[in-house]
């Protein structure tokens, strides 16, 4: 398995079926699907169980309400895919989602970072990353900082993880945070990144 993308759902009945459709229209045999319910009171449950029934792609959880950092540690213990990603319920990917994925991946990196898209209730704005971080000539560690300089690490979407690194390093979110518990995440898993690789 190549890819677990890891999807944390409360009270999410009114998107989380775009969500999984923008994931399963799309070639994917070579990725899973971790959906863990957090508690939801609303339809959620029941909507993730009928995808799950209907594709074996999809893994359902469900647990009681613990927070975004219980429901997605719980998918970081469920994964086996070699990479891991985290897409949000409410939020969708591109056609193309894993086509650039496969262009970009290479044996030896370590942590994939790429530019998003985001809706303000009309409009689409693409803003993808600074073509800066594609500089060849800058070491990891110099391009990491930047990123971060850039408040690039503050979210723990729109990237890529090695899943044998967050195990190693036993790297969880920290549910004792009740905000920045992604850029606390990205951070400490860029300590241990040896290479990244920067899509704009």
């Amino acid at each position: 398995m190549k890819y677990s993308v890891i999807i944390p759902a409360y009270n999410a009945e009114g998107t989380i079926r775009r969500c999984l459709d923008s994931l399963l229209n799309q070639a994917h045999e070579d990725a899973e699907f971790i959906v863990v319910n957090d508690g939801s009171t609303d339809t959620t449950g029941e909507i993730c169980k009928e995808y799950a029934a209907q594709h074996g792609c999809i893994r359902y959880f469900e647990k009681e309400n613990g927070g975004v950092a219980s429901a997605r540690n719980l998918g970081l213990d469920k994964a086996i895919g070699e990479y891991i990603l985290f897409v949000d319920s409410d939020d969708y990917v591109t056609e193309n989602y894993f086509a650039v994925l496969n262009a970009h991946i290479k044996g030896e990196s370590d942590l994939i970072m790429f530019g998003k898209y985001t809706y303000d209730g009309k409009d689409l704005s693409e803003q993808p990353l600074n073509p800066a971080l594609s500089e060849t000539s800058k070491s990891t560690a110099e391009l990491l900082c930047d990123a971060l300089r850039k408040q690039l690490l503050n979210s723990v979407w729109s990237k890529v993880y090695r899943r044998t690194i967050v195990e190693q390093y036993r790297l969880w979110f920290d549910q004792r945070l009740p905000i920045g518990e992604d850029k606390v995440f990205v951070v400490q898993y860029a300590v241990h990144a040896r290479t990244a690789v920067f899509v704009g």
